[in-house]
């Protein structure tokens, strides 16, 4: 945005469009009707609450969000530093899914290019690009969360309990800042199906050096994302699953050493042994969720940045597009076919809303 705002004439020779003629690709070439219907259904789905609905039939006048039940969820665990980071992800889904799934699907139905309204789409392109950056850090952050308490309770304490978490979310809302000022976006590409660096992929007879159109921090950034996130997260899961076998062979081990002589001291032992299941139940029950929501996204960096910098077929480009959506669109779904207690929670809505009313 920094170049739109105060380096307007840097602007213009990198995406004045001078050489481009809109009509010079067809309609025809350009118009993506059943790909834009299917991200148009995708956002109904994620956005107005279809599968929300397919466990609170009666709360159509609750929420007419998918995501915002499972938002006061999770905010009513915020005790919990990695639902804190979930709220924080939500947030930036919610706003994002608009830009992923509105903008993309109305741009593929119509053939609308970047070209049709420079300014605009740029605009738009940036705070889709601060959306991105700030979800993505949240991402990892949520990742080191549960790797670090995983190796070290004690460690995870010091840098995420007692609302530390909400320090590291700040930490994602300045990259996100950084990127809508700094980072040049990438624009959607009807043709194509996705979003790409190069404001003129539609038109192959434009050729640009995309070294002008790719800030040297996004290329690190993206590294990362691809090959660093991935690397933390089979550290979690390699580590995760090595504790629960630890425990399991410890609760194996308890029956035989404890002797149970008082009916008193019986519901004593009974009681401690629930509290241990449900605390493998929720360790589980989060370890599933981050392991959905990161594979979608460690597949959705790989896909996107292979596909900036060397060539691609049309139809792996937009499958690549769909991994990008279902980064912002699938977590609520995860969370209410995966975690109780959010989905009890939804549940539970209608009933305290009518009581409310009342």
């Amino acid at each position: 945005m920094e170049l739109l705002l105060f380096r307007f004439d840097q602007w213009v020779k990198l995406y004045n469009c001078s050489e481009v003629r809109v009509d010079e690709v067809p309609l025809s070439d350009r118009q993506q009707i059943g790909n834009g219907t299917l991200m148009l259904f995708l956002f109904f789905l994620f956005e107005v609450g279809i599968a929300f609905l397919a466990f609170c039939p009666s709360a159509l006048f609750l929420s007419q969000f998918l995501y915002l039940p499972c938002l006061i969820a999770i905010w009513k665990h915020r005790q919990h530093s990695c639902y804190q980071f979930l709220f924080f992800i939500g947030l930036t889904d919610i706003l994002m899914l608009p830009i992923q799934g509105l903008v993309s699907g109305i741009y593929s139905l119509f053939g609308v290019v970047f070209c049709a309204n420079p300014p605009f789409n740029f605009v738009i392109a940036s705070c889709g690009a601060a959306l991105f950056a700030a979800q993505t850090s949240a991402n990892f952050f949520l990742a080191l969360d549960r790797l670090i308490e995983t190796i070290s309770p004690r460690l995870g304490k010091v840098l995420f309990a007692d609302g530390r978490a909400w320090r590291w979310t700040m930490a994602s809302s300045a990259l996100g800042l950084y990127y809508f000022c700094m980072v040049k976006p990438a624009l959607f590409a009807p043709t194509y199906g996705n979003w790409f660096m190069n404001p003129y992929q539609d038109y192959s007879s434009v050729s640009v050096e995309l070294k002008d159109y790719i800030s040297p921090f996004a290329v690190y950034y993206d590294a990362f994302l691809s090959f660093g996130f991935p690397a933390i997260y089979l550290l979690f899961v390699v580590f995760f699953l090595r504790k629960q076998a630890i425990k399991k062979s410890i609760q194996q081990q308890q029956p035989t050493t404890i002797v149970v002589s008082t009916n008193s001291l019986f519901k004593k032992v009974a009681n401690k042994n629930k509290n241990c299941s449900s605390g493998g139940d929720y360790a589980k029950i989060v370890f599933v969720q981050v392991a959905a929501i990161n594979g979608i996204n460690v597949a959705t960096f790989v896909l996107y940045t292979v596909m900036q910098y060397l060539p691609m077929s049309k139809s792996l480009i937009v499958v690549g597009f769909y991994f990008n959506y279902l980064m912002f669109g699938i977590p609520p779904i995860v969370y209410l076919f995966v975690n109780r207690t959010i989905r009890n929670e939804c549940r539970a809505m209608p009933k305290k809303l009518v009581k409310f009313c009342r």
